[in-house]
């Protein structure tokens, strides 16, 4: 913009006015969309560390006790767990694409932290999803074993064969 000396442009003075408007809305915007953001991010990081650690107790316990008992005799929470794993999974390149866009977006910093709070969640949800695999497994190993326990204990060889029928 030129700022004439001769005369007043209060046209041009009107329109500096506007710009100045218009950056400062863009910006407070930009701002509100960046905190919603990091505090969207953060609460979805919260959720997934709980679930992580739940996991963790659950593997731990399943660990614990003496495979007395099959966990999954039907095969309906491996199932329901390996959903989970997907949604993880599905999760987690959205969230990739997401962060990419944030960081190619040029009204974003650095230092607005929205890269950094992708990347943490990002961090969480690979976790999740590993973890949740290893809670399938602890549960097949369980189930596994618990397989392997079934049937009749033999005091004697003769026993052993006459179950076998022969």
């Amino acid at each position: 913009m030129r700022i004439q000396t001769k005369s007043v442009n209060k046209k041009e003075y009107s329109a500096f006015g506007s710009e100045v408007r218009e950056s400062a809305n863009r910006s407070l915007e930009v701002l509100r969309d960046i905190e919603e953001t990091i505090d969207a991010l953060d609460r979805l990081a919260e959720k997934m560390l709980a679930d992580v650690s739940y996991a963790r107790k659950a593997i731990d316990h399943i660990d614990a006790i003496s495979k007395r008992e099959r966990i999954d005799a039907d095969g309906t929470l491996d199932a329901n767990l390996h959903a989970a794993q997907v949604a993880v999974q599905n999760l987690y390149e959205e969230l990739k694409i997401k962060m990419g866009a944030a960081e190619d977006a040029p009204e974003l910093t650095d230092d607005d932290g929205v890269a950094d709070a992708y990347s943490n969640v990002i961090a969480i949800s690979a976790d999740l999803h590993n973890i949740v695999g290893l809670l399938r497994e602890a549960i097949q190993e369980n189930d596994i074993d618990c397989e392997a326990n079934v049937g009749n204990v033999f005091t004697d060889v003769d026993a052993l064969f006459a179950d076998m029928g022969l």
